[in-house]
């Protein structure tokens, strides 16, 4: 699913514009994750879950491209760079964050705590527009 989830949703992205389908992505994920915990040991639905999950992992990609497009071309790498920065800053500091989680509360509500940050991120995203036009069909 992380294999085919930038390519599939990249293209649709290209037509129907980059936040739709990362709020789109967070709001699965954030499904998925959930889903995933009410499985627990059933193994059948469980790879179909965790492939469906996969998939939402095309968030960075698309985030990424949403940034550059948002950019002008001389202000892009300065963005991409700041991003990667924030972005390496933040995972570090959040697999701590979630370590502590596991360790102090167990790996459900270490999930579940996963799940709302996808709802934190699609918050963040919510007052952004597109900046350019997605491109039509037909």
């Amino acid at each position: 699913g992380s294999v085919i989830g930038p390519i599939v949703l990249g293209k649709i992205s290209d037509v129907r514009g980059r936040r739709g389908i990362l709020l789109w992505t967070y709001g699965a994920a954030t499904l998925i994750l959930a889903a995933f915990v009410g499985l627990g040991s059933n193994l059948a639905p469980l790879f179909v879950v965790l492939f469906l999950l996969g998939i939402t992992y095309s968030e960075s990609p698309l985030l990424l491209t949403f940034l550059a497009d948002s950019t002008g071309s001389l202000d892009r790498d300065l963005a991409l760079g700041v991003y990667f920065t924030v972005a390496f800053g933040v995972g570090s500091f959040w697999t701590s964050v979630i370590g502590y989680v596991i360790d102090s509360f167990g790996f459900t509500v270490a999930f579940y705590v996963m799940a709302a940050s996808y709802v934190g991120a699609a918050l963040l995203l919510l007052p952004t527009r597109e900046a350019r036009k997605p491109k039509v069909e037909g």
